[in-house]
């Protein structure tokens, strides 16, 4: 027979577990705003039945809580932390990615690229018309300024990104070793309630938020185990690697990149490496790391993978066009521009018919003229110094490299370079001749040469010609009317010797030749014929040096010098130029008036000329342009992308962990139903055993 007293139990068991899970809804509703909190609910079931002895043998015993569960589901939680990774590092690039695109190649603010070197070449165009006219000097120098102080900006403001980045690095190492150490914690925690037969809800809530957060700095890979003892294993790794295993964790630190651990020539200094604490290769540039320090090092470090300077293992990575990938194409643009203009500009003369051979239009903010030429003057003199021969020279980053004969030798072709130039004077002096009537085998001819080196132009000679003599018709001035428009011997003495033997040209030829103590002279009057006349030989010595540039080895070493060691970043226009516009060389042969404007006519003719890798110098850069805004919008989708399916991995996971007011009010009635029907029977149980016990005095 039950016990007299079975019935009150049994309601006493009623009212506590719907008093538990009133409690429990009331803790769900307090909890509705608490970001990662996980809805629980009270597991209960029906308590172990006792034996009576009647004819039914056995008697429910009423409920028991089994435990108050937290409702989550581990699949959403794996797919949101593995999204999170991929959201954390694309948010990165497109971040950077736009600033690259709008800061610094941006054509809509009328400050890009495309706006400063049209100004520039309209400059060049402006001087054409009027070489002499110093105002329109002014204006090539001063908007050749702004496109180099655009360079300039573009490259301290990358240097400032990647800067930034590595320090963004360096604070998401301290937060990944955070969470690692606060997940090691809670660990130890949960594992000691629960094998004690405690429930550990909110720690586990507080270990999946921390871990929700760190899936966005880095992504992880999450295992948890349970044992038939209770106890749980909780680990969490990092690009296949194990940073937090149960309440042990792994941490990481930087190492600054030193000698051959640098990538590029361009990164700046003190750029960070990431290591285990143990040694152990954290794998950087490992392609199946994400997250945002994934952003950071592609932007960072990225350079397309073709540009990487020093080889490194493990460099999928790099295929990324990021900050150093846009560094090295604006130094190759400013390093060849730089090259072809300078070509020019050093191969002419100032107003003063002096060689501006020593003289580029671009130069470097890091070293003066003066020093540039002292370098440019000792590669030379290696140049034509003995095998074997060394020589150390200064970097314009103040660093110093050892230089031998044989690098000066392999990379300065001078003579190739003139037989170019030449041959190009001679087909535009000569067009109705072919290229193999120029030519005599593989090398130019003799006479075409000379023409070129002392810039004979045969149109201008004709028309000089014709001016003298109008009563000699135009085809008995030339040669041969029918091959080409050379003009007759001594028709070309004529216009030589105009501007060779004026009184200001014979002045200069003299102090030329007592200067430099050539062909016997040491005073003025060596320097004279009879007649008072200059010696021929005295003026053809002076022509050879002005026009011919004896030095042009040394030339081509200046002007390759100059190019090696500019940047983005050091460009400038020389210094000399911006004092004296005069020294802007316009023409190379001075002595055709100083409206000659051959030269600006080539500077104008570089803007058409395809010497860079993919066409003209515009269309090089504009491709560069092209480049950082698809690849902007590309991250700007990819991070839409992600944050679309983050936004719907979060509302699967709320609809299964997530409290719902409606349904937690649903509970709140069902409860208090069923805690007021266990009153009751308590109440009845009440009534009942007064009535047993004070009435019939059992």
């Amino acid at each position: 027979m039950a016990s007299t007293f079975l019935g009150l139990t049994i309601a006493s068991s009623g009212l506590t577990a719907a008093n538990a899970g009133i409690n429990v809804t009331a803790n769900n509703i307090s909890n509705r705003n608490t970001t990662g909190y996980s809805r629980q609910v009270v597991t209960q079931q029906a308590f172990k039945p006792i034996r009576v002895y009647a004819r039914y043998g056995t008697m429910g015993a009423g409920v028991t809580v089994t435990g108050i569960d937290q409702i989550r589901d581990s699949y959403y939680d794996h797919k949101y932390w593995k999204n999170q990774g991929s959201l954390g590092e694309h948010s990165l690039k497109n971040y950077y990615m736009g600033q690259i695109e709008e800061l610094y190649f941006s054509e809509i603010k009328s400050s890009g690229f495309t706006t400063y070197y049209s100004n520039f070449t309209a400059a060049l165009e402006t001087l054409y018309t009027n070489p002499a006219d110093i105002s329109k000097r002014n204006a090539v120098i001063q908007s050749a300024q702004t496109l180099a102080s655009y360079f300039n900006d573009t490259a301290t403001s990358l240097d400032a990104y990647q800067d930034d980045t590595n320090l963004q690095i360096s604070v998401m190492v301290d937060r990944i070793n955070s969470a690692a150490k606060n997940i090691a914690a809670l660990n130890k925690q949960i594992q000691t309630l629960e094998l004690n037969g405690a429930t550990a809800n909110e720690l586990r809530d507080q270990r999946a938020n921390i871990v929700d957060e760190l899936s966005k700095y880095v992504g992880v890979t999450v295992l948890e185990k349970v044992s038939d003892t209770g106890s749980s294993s909780y680990s969490v790794k990092i690009c296949n690697q194990t940073l937090v295993e149960g309440q042990i964790c792994n941490t990481l630190y930087i190492k600054t990149r030193t000698g051959e651990e640098l990538r590029h020539d361009e990164d700046v200094e003190g750029l960070y490496d990431i290591v285990w604490s143990n040694g152990m290769s954290f794998g950087t540039y490992n392609e199946n790391l994400t997250g945002m320090i994934k952003g950071y090092i592609d932007i960072r470090d990225g350079n397309n993978q073709e540009l990487t300077h020093h080889p490194i293992e493990d460099a999928e990575g790099l295929k990324y066009k990021g900050i150093p990938y846009y560094k090295v194409q604006t130094n190759l643009f400013v390093k060849e521009y730089a090259r072809e203009f300078n070509k020019i500009q050093m191969q002419g003369q100032n107003f003063n018919e002096e060689s501006t051979a020593r003289i580029p239009f671009f130069s470097l903010t890091t070293m003066t003229t003066e020093k540039v030429q002292e370098q440019a003057d000792a590669l030379y003199n290696l140049y034509k110094a003995a095998d074997g021969t060394t020589v150390e020279i200064q970097n314009a980053d103040g660093s110093t490299t050892k230089w031998s004969k044989g690098d000066v030798d392999g990379c300065k072709n001078v003579d190739e370079w003139i037989e170019e130039k030449a041959l190009e004077f001679a087909k535009e002096q000569h067009p109705t001749l072919l290229e193999t009537d120029l030519k005599d085998g593989d090398n130019l001819k003799e006479k075409y040469m000379e023409e070129y080196l002392y810039g004979i132009d045969y149109d201008k000679v004709l028309e000089y010609a014709k001016k003298q003599h109008p009563d000699i018709a135009e085809n008995d001035l030339l040669k041969d009317p029918k091959a080409d428009r050379i003009v007759k011997e001594e028709y070309l003495d004529e216009y030589r010797y105009k501007y060779l033997h004026n009184a200001d040209y014979q002045q200069k030829a003299v102090a030329y030749a007592v200067k430099n103590q050539i062909l016997g002279v040491t005073t003025k009057e060596d320097c004279y014929n009879p007649d008072g006349t200059v010696k021929d030989d005295v003026i053809d010595a002076y022509m050879d040096a002005t026009r011919e540039s004896a030095d042009m080895a040394g030339y081509m070493i200046m002007v390759d010098f100059i190019s090696d060691q500019m940047t983005a970043g050091n460009m400038c226009v020389n210094e000399e130029l911006i004092l004296d516009n005069n020294k802007v060389a316009t023409t190379g042969y001075l002595y055709d008036g100083v409206d000659s404007q051959d030269l600006i006519q080539e500077m104008v003719k570089l803007a058409d000329k395809r010497f860079m890798i993919n066409g003209t110098a515009e269309e090089f850069m504009e491709s560069l342009v092209a480049v950082s805004a698809i690849d902007s919008d590309a991250e700007k989708a990819l991070e839409t992308n992600y944050e679309n399916i983050s936004h719907a991995i979060e509302n699967q996971r709320l609809s299964i962990s997530g409290v719902d007011e409606d349904e937690e009010a649903a509970n709140l009635v069902r409860y208090q139903h069923a805690y007021n029907l266990a009153a009751k029977c308590i109440s009845v149980m009440a009534e009942i055993y007064d009535k047993l016990i004070n009435e019939t005095a059992v």
